[in-house]
């Protein structure tokens, strides 16, 4: 994770530019009064807190986007939102932006994981954007792989572009600018659970995408309390809605491969399925993954190995699966 204090000034950004571009990352702003054409985003939330229970967030359906400082238009909300919403569908990651002025006793990082904790059930693989009026420090909270797709570099490179559009109030394109760093990430392969190398991990993904049949792969390491068979479901419709694809789960845990799709699957594809899940079995992933690809009428790997078995401990602290 990567803090950022924001700039004081638009000078101050100039004057200390080749700075930032070495490597610091830390400043100080002050968003100057600017006038609305839009009308301010307005929504009525729908909570869905235990009753009782205070959350930072009240979640609703479908939004991404928590203007808590009431910054953006609707115009604006719409557009981060939309954004938002493809990354959850197309790239199955989760996505946000919470705007506040009050932190409320917390650290910008507890602040940010509580929130990606309230909005998704602190699950999966996503990033949060936090902007902070409160102490000035902005943060990119990141789970899951993209942990590891986002890289130090280009995070800190963003965040410092952000920084320049928040000192003029252009809080839209601020939260756009971070949000576009989900594109980094394959898309048809979302490794939760580490299986796979980044490299392995890119080239399932480009793989995937000239397959014949539309697959995306989840690698998990689950511990969600939801089967694979309902979790694949539940990203089923996410991806592909009602339309045709796959959602292909392999699990680490149990070492096993479930396949779903709208409707039944074809004789073939279970076939293909059952021959993954048996290569799981032995630890080779990849080699499980290389046969789905190759069913599918995707380009497999040219590498395959065995992998070894995550010790108890490791495998509890690995990332959950989202819906």
């Amino acid at each position: 994770m990567i803090f950022l204090k924001k700039f004081i000034s638009s000078g101050i950004i100039t004057i200390f530019s080749g700075v930032f571009l070495c490597g610091c990352t830390t400043g100080t702003h002050k968003v100057p009064q600017v006038s609305i054409t839009d009308e301010p985003v307005t929504t009525t939330a729908v909570s869905t807190t235990v009753s009782g229970e205070d959350r930072l967030i009240d979640v609703q359906e479908g939004v991404f986007i928590y203007d808590k400082a009431s910054t953006l238009t609707n115009t604006e909300y719409s557009e981060c939102n939309e954004y938002a919403k493809m990354l959850y569908k197309d790239y199955l990651l989760n996505a946000a932006v919470v705007i506040t002025n009050d932190l409320e006793g917390m650290s910008t990082d507890q602040y940010a994981a509580e929130a990606y904790d309230n909005i998704f059930n602190g699950m999966g693989s996503g990033i949060l954007f936090l902007v902070n009026n409160d102490t000035q420090e902005d943060i990119l909270y990141k789970t899951g792989h993209c942990q590891r797709f986002i890289d130090n570099v280009s995070e800190r490179d963003e965040l410092y572009c952000a920084t320049k559009e928040l000192v003029v109030g252009n809080y839209k394109e601020a939260a756009m600018i971070m949000m576009k760093l989900g594109e980094k990430c394959p898309k048809n392969v979302i490794d939760n659970s580490n299986i796979f190398s980044e490299d392995v991990t890119s080239e399932l993904s480009g793989s995937l995408d000239v397959c014949a049949n539309k697959l995306a792969l989840i690698a998990t390491n689950n511990a969600s309390g939801i089967s694979n068979d309902e979790l694949a479901r539940m990203y089923c419709t996410r991806r592909y809605g009602e339309g045709n694809g796959y959602i292909a789960i392999i699990d680490k845990k149990t070492r096993t491969v479930t396949c779903v799709t709208n409707g039944e699957l074809s004789p073939e594809i279970t076939e293909i399925v059952s021959s993954a899940n048996n290569i799981a079995a032995n630890n080779d992933f990849i080699g499980a993954a290389n046969k789905l690809v190759s069913g599918f009428g995707g380009i497999p790997l040219t590498i395959s190995e065995r992998t070894t078995e995550l010790s108890e401990t490791e495998d509890e602290s690995a990332g959950e699966d989202d819906e």
